[in-house]
């Protein structure tokens, strides 16, 4: 039987793309448990739960896994951090030093290593506090005002130059925070902002540029 060369090299190319594709090692690890078991994972991870210290720069998790689940392995950014093993009580945890925003994934392994759980995706929703953003600014002679779109029980700090000059409490949707001409004294360019909310991580860092003298700015979502 004779075959369409054309065909031929259009199921060549086919082939070659499918084996360029590389998986991340976290679908690389649930793809090989998977395999193993000849079987789809049906277990769960339940009730995760995830805090963060400051002070340790490190996220904590908590949850419930199956009877059969033995271990549980901690990814971020698709790297594995930390394996812990389940308690007798069906209980893990688990801490994980990190930087930036990314996301974790948990996934949780039978005694033999041979079936893992469905993946659960934390991301920097569920472990940083919102992040904020700037609604209006105004410079007069005597002040520079900014009102700051916040979140209720969070905090809002200021910093310049890696310095925190300003701390306040944001206990509506909108916080008004004022610098006088004098504290605005040789400095130029822009405030880092971030809210923070207590058990999480300080929000992802928002510019607030210093106007001059009878400028003004708004923004809307």
């Amino acid at each position: 039987m004779k075959i369409n060369k054309s065909i031929l090299a259009i199921i060549s190319v086919l082939v070659i793309g499918i084996g360029s594709v590389s998986a991340s090692p976290v679908d690389a690890a649930f793809s090989t448990l998977a395999a193993k078991t000849h079987a789809k994972a049906s277990q769960n991870l339940k009730h995760v739960k995830v805090t963060y210290d400051s002070s340790k720069k490190q996220a904590g998790f908590t949850g419930t896994a199956a009877k059969e689940i033995k271990k549980v392995k901690v990814f971020y950014n698709n790297k594995l951090v930390q394996t812990v093993k389940v308690k007798k009580s069906n209980k893990f945890v688990a801490n994980a030093k990190f930087t930036g925003y990314k996301n974790f994934t948990l996934l949780g392994l039978n005694k033999a290593g041979k079936k893992a759980t469905n993946k659960v995706t934390i991301t920097s929703q569920n472990y940083a506090a919102p992040k904020p953003w700037i609604s209006t600014s105004n410079r007069t002679q005597a002040a520079m005002t900014y009102e700051v779109a916040t979140n209720k029980g969070c905090g809002l700090n200021f910093y310049y130059h890696k310095q925190k000059v300003c701390s306040v409490s944001a206990d509506t949707e909108k916080t008004t925070v004022v610098f006088s001409a004098d504290e605005l004294k040789a400095k130029t360019g822009s405030f880092t902002i971030r809210q923070t909310q207590a058990g999480k991580k300080s929000s992802p860092a928002v510019k607030a540029a210093i106007l001059d003298s009878g400028q003004s700015f708004a923004t809307s979502i």
